[in-house]
């Protein structure tokens, strides 16, 4: 992850898909290490990895824009 992204203010909130596991789980840890508010966002049930203060998780179908308008992220 390009660490220009890590060293700005994390003065908001990131969403990250695919973060059940792998590399979206690793970029959504290090996120909300670096003190973002995290949603990570995947079609798996569980993530992976352990429970942060600073991150929740919601299990969607990023393909499904129903599922982005029940979670906030976009207007229409």
């Amino acid at each position: 992850m390009s660490s220009n992204i890590i060293d700005s203010d994390p003065g908001g909130g990131v969403v990250v898909t695919g973060a059940a596991q792998g590399q979206g789980a690793a970029e959504a840890l290090a996120l909300a290490d670096a003190g973002y508010i995290v949603i990570a966002i995947d079609i798996a049930a569980k993530p992976t990895f352990s429970k942060h203060s600073r991150m929740s998780y919601r299990s969607m179908d990023v393909s499904r824009p129903e599922e982005w308008t029940a979670l906030g992220c976009v207007s229409q």
